[in-house]
């Protein structure tokens, strides 16, 4: 017999209500009130051995029955049981006394609370099921462990002895509409079939443990889990008395086959020592046969601290803008170390703009700014609760980009991940938004956020960038032209890059020519060739195509016979190249424009603030604010930038720009709106005659083309900016 009981009151101080158990106190309770709450039942008792089995109970739970205390257990994520064979046959009055995590009693730091807390505040109460089971043996004796399906050759991973890609997506257990993470039934299916249509293969449980159901539903539906253990920003003084529940939680898990990796906890930095990390990684490597265990997800490397690191394989966070991101991976391929596989256990996350008017409509408690129902606790972000209720903030109308630009950033991002042999998976931050967050591929009431691009697919293809490395300065740097982008009636040049198990041979390359205003529509079908096949990974001989101007290009990669898409037709970019700039002048002791002086009246310069001639100026340093130009943010009147072409890591400072000119003598251009705190700052702004801007129109960062003269959108920009101004491409220096 294997019974849940059901039948409970819970009493807060105040007396006992009625209630079901799994329960979890949230909204009638002030976020951060501990307890203690105190559930009570009855419960007969068979004449067979049974037992009490408690699933999950968070944080302390004093059980009592006829008011004896019987067993205490600390730990939110372990199961544990309790022996009645003192009570067969008897009806018994059982009692639970449970304090919480995330008050004095408990601090978060101090106990195995992961990562929930910093995303809303911590649960309590019984918070899964309670069962009585009847049983020789006690039933939460971990299971016999399972051969691993996983295998690891070198840098490569395999699963069923098939070449493998882990495809995960972040999860921190945040639900919207509760405040425990476990969902149930033909939700959690719903759940879980939502994750695998958008192409994930793996969801990693970030900082919590998931129940046995979600593991075995997951199982059958095909998708791997990666368990990491709830230990973030611990207490290290802490650290050893949470070791027991750790083991606890690996011992009882053991036996699912469907967990492909562990982490023993995430960015841990200088908070865990070095003995203690490869105490842990030995006893999950012999307790689960798993061989993919890592310390610390992130790394020493990323994360600072003891540079000993311990496990099987490579886990780091690059988090960055999207033309960054090609050199941050570089520097983190293996190079001359060990050979392991690399996965980013955690990366690409691009926060949307929430809808602010349907969060104020229907005032969601995780919004609310009600303490009581939405208390900080230990949240280091706390914007939200502001700016949803300042009016102010609402626009009637805003012309940008909003989910969209997060797609093109982890269609721009994966493109360069996913073409590396060396690189076996990765996750993406991640699930659904949080009170912290619109970073996920789900918004704030589970909707997706449709990406057609393919990006997370099994079959995946991309195009590979051409190595284009400047003269500067008497040598080489570092160059690259992006393969999205061309330049107006120019040889383009297409090296395709297949990522899938199928052979080369069963996909074909399509092209989509369209002539600008005239409708007409040309497809043309390329059979690819294999050139060199590792891994996945084919590259295919490259393709030579003629762009003509006034006409867009698509691209798209079918596969043969069924002709399905592997992803969205992807755009090829095309730009006119200005060589003349009659009547400007350049002034550039930066050197950020690499352009030639010629004399007149129009000045483009790098002095920024400091000149007020009139023009465009760029400005680098002094009167700007450090901020990233695709993550957490989106761009107003911005237009489209390709690759991130001209993207700056900076805005402007409005108290600099009213000290410089006066207050209300400026007007913004281009704003920044950053997606969490909601600040709006200009990246441009005109002063009578002239424009200040942040914008790198020359490039110089990370992937950008360098220099004015092979950065075409930064020539357009220009050419925008100057024509605002009143200058004419058919105007001289004298007429100036």
């Amino acid at each position: 017999m294997n019974q849940g009981i059901v039948e409970w009151s819970v009493d807060y101080g105040y007396g006992p209500n009625r209630c079901d158990v799994p329960h979890a106190w949230g909204r009638e309770q002030h976020l951060m009130w501990e307890g203690p709450a105190v559930y009570r039942t009855v419960v007969h008792i068979p004449e067979e051995q049974a037992w009490l089995k408690f699933e999950g109970v968070s944080y302390l739970a004093v059980v009592m029955i006829n008011d004896e205390v019987v067993c205490t257990h600390e730990g939110i994520w372990d199961a544990f049981s309790v022996d009645l064979a003192a009570w067969a046959g008897q009806t018994i009055e059982l009692k639970v006394r449970v304090i919480k995590n995330g008050g004095s009693t408990y601090p978060v730091p101090d106990v195995a609370s992961g990562f929930l807390p910093y995303v809303y505040g911590t649960f309590g109460g019984i918070y899964r099921p309670v069962k009585l089971v009847v049983s020789d043996t006690d039933p939460v004796l971990p299971k016999p462990k399972v051969e691993s399906r996983v295998g690891v050759d070198g840098c490569y991973i395999s699963l069923d002895e098939k070449p493998w890609e882990l495809r995960g997506l972040l999860s921190w257990g945040w639900q919207p509409g509760f405040v425990s993470p476990d969902r149930t039934g033909n939700e959690l299916d719903e759940w879980i079939d939502k994750i695998q249509e958008l192409g994930f293969n793996t969801i990693k449980f970030c900082l919590w443990v998931p129940t046995h159901e979600t593991l075995r539903r997951m199982h059958a539906k095909g998708m791997e889990a990666w368990i990491e253990l709830p230990i973030w920003m611990p207490n290290p003084d802490k650290l050893l008395g949470m070791t027991d529940e750790l083991k606890r939680i690996v011992s009882q898990y053991r036996h699912h086959p469907n967990i492909v990796a562990w982490t023993i906890g995430c960015e841990l930095g200088k908070l865990a020592p070095a003995e203690w990390r490869e105490e842990m990684v030995e006893f999950v490597l012999e307790e689960t046969n798993c061989p993919l265990v890592m310390d610390s997800s992130g790394g020493s490397e990323m994360y600072g601290g003891d540079p000993r690191e311990y496990g099987t394989f490579y886990d780091f966070h690059p988090y960055c803008d999207t033309h960054f991101y090609p050199q941050v991976i570089d520097s983190l391929l293996t190079g001359p170390r060990k050979k392991k596989p690399i996965i980013f256990g955690e990366f690409c996350d691009h926060d949307s703009l929430r809808d602010l008017a349907r969060i104020e409509k229907e005032n969601p408690f995780w919004a609310s700014d009600d303490e009581y129902l939405n208390a900080q606790g230990v949240r280091w972000q706390y914007d939200l609760p502001k700016k949803a209720w300042d009016e102010s903030f609402f626009w009637s109308k805003i012309e940008v980009v909003n989910a969209a630009a997060g797609i093109f950033h982890r269609w721009r991002t994966l493109d360069h991940v996913r073409s590396q042999p060396e690189i076996a998976g990765f996750v993406i931050t991640g699930e659904i938004d949080t009170p912290i967050s619109s970073s996920g591929m789900f918004d704030d009431w589970g909707e997706s956020r449709e990406d057609p691009s393919g990006a997370f697919q099994r079959d995946f293809f991309t195009l590979v960038p051409k190595r284009r490395p400047p003269w500067i300065n008497g040598g080489n740097r570092a160059g690259w032209s992006s393969p999205w982008w061309a330049e107006e009636g120019e040889q383009v040049e297409l090296q395709p890059v297949v990522k899938s198990p199928k052979p080369i041979d069963e996909f074909i390359l399509i092209l989509e020519r369209r002539l600008s205003g005239k409708g007409k529509t040309e497809s043309e079908e390329i059979v690819l060739q294999e050139a060199d096949r590792t891994g996945l990974i084919t590259v295919c001989q490259p393709v030579v195509i003629q762009h003509h101007p006034d006409e867009n290009v698509m691209v798209q990669l079918r596969q043969k016979g069924s002709g399905n898409a592997v992803g969205a037709f992807r755009p090829i970019f095309s730009w006119p190249k200005e060589t003349v700039w009659p009547g400007v002048k350049f002034e550039d002791p930066t050197g950020h424009l690499m352009k030639d002086n010629c004399e007149g009246a129009w000045v483009v310069s790098t002095n920024g603030l400091r000149s007020e001639k009139r023009g465009v100026h760029i400005c680098f340093d002094s009167g700007t604010l450090p901020r990233p130009y695709v993550r957490e943010c989106i761009r107003r009147n911005g237009g489209s930038d390709p690759d991130a072409m001209i993207a700056p890591d900076r805005a402007l400072d409005p108290s600099a720009l009213d000290e410089a000119f006066g207050k209300g003598n400026w007007t913004s251009l281009i704003d920044r709106i950053d997606t969490r705190t909601f600040e709006v700052l200009p990246y441009a702004v005109r002063v009578k005659d002239r424009i200040y801007t942040t914008l790198r129109l020359g490039g110089g960062h990370g992937n950008q083309p360098i220099g004015l003269d092979n950065n075409l959108l930064g020539q357009q920009v220009l050419k925008d900016f100057l024509t605002q101004l009143g200058w004419s491409p058919d105007t001289s220096s004298e007429d100036s």
